[in-house]
């Protein structure tokens, strides 16, 4: 099987370098801005975890895939994991590590508000789940009209884990063309739920029943209220013959 095309950045100060499939990344910044304008429970933050590895020179790593993260979003529109969300997560990323993948490179989260910088937590989590193998961690910040900024950290230490920024930005352009359906997680379209909707003929013979009986009852009405015509006097009795 033939290799997707792959291209290349390069850090402002050529110590991190990064090759990638674009239909990769296309993924990624579509799914993102339509969990952020989509329909349904817009205006979320999404994040996933991204498949590759070190390509064996210092400082070059290779993009090969991408899988979703987990968030219920029980703390807020933003990527902030539940108890239950890292468990998963830890559980994903363990089977990643082993299973048929190119391996664990990192993983990657939305930013649609506040700071484009690494949170905290964001920090503590990665030393917490990733492995010194997958120092990886990666920003994207959608704009309005779909285009993307990405930056980069790199993270090891384990329980206290540090930070490097990788100096730079990648910037994304909407790419529609290069994501195959099927390779990336969409989100679910709404429901068209239809109406059962009476025909109009259905309701015209109870209808003109209801006229008939209200024009009855109308009509009876005033015969009842209307005044009774006296009937005329006898005409008078003739006095007797006298005898």
């Amino acid at each position: 099987m033939s290799q997707p095309p792959l291209e290349t950045w390069r850090s402002d100060d050529g110590s991190f370098v990064l090759h990638y499939p674009p239909r990769v990344l296309e993924e990624i910044r579509a799914e993102i801005v339509m969990a952020l304008h989509g329909p349904g429970r817009g205006g979320v933050e999404t994040g996933g975890v991204l498949i590759g590895g070190p390509s064996g020179v210092p400082g070059e790593f290779h993009l090969e895939g991408w899988r979703p993260i987990r968030c219920d979003h029980s703390r807020g529109a933003s990527f902030l994991l539940s108890s239950r969300d890292v468990a998963a997560l830890a559980c994903q990323v363990e089977g990643l590590s082993g299973g048929g993948t190119g391996g664990v490179l990192g993983w990657f989260a939305a930013h649609t508000r506040g700071e484009f910088g690494l949170r905290a937590e964001e920090q503590q989590l990665h030393g917490r789940v990733f492995p010194d193998q997958a120092p990886l961690f990666m920003i994207v910040a959608p704009e309005k009209f779909g285009d993307a900024d990405l930056r980069f950290y790199l993270i090891t230490g384990g329980a206290q884990p540090s930070a490097a920024l990788v100096p730079g930005r990648l910037r994304l352009a909407p790419a529609p063309g290069l994501a195959r359906p099927g390779d990336a997680p969409s989100a679910p379209a709404p429901r068209l739920v239809r109406k059962n909707r009476s025909s109009p003929s259905r309701w015209i013979l109870p209808g003109l029943a209801i006229v008939s009986a209200l024009v009855f009852l109308a009509a009876g009405w005033r015969l009842w209220n209307s005044p009774r015509a006296e009937a005329p006097a006898p005409p008078p009795v003739p006095p007797p013959p006298p005898p």
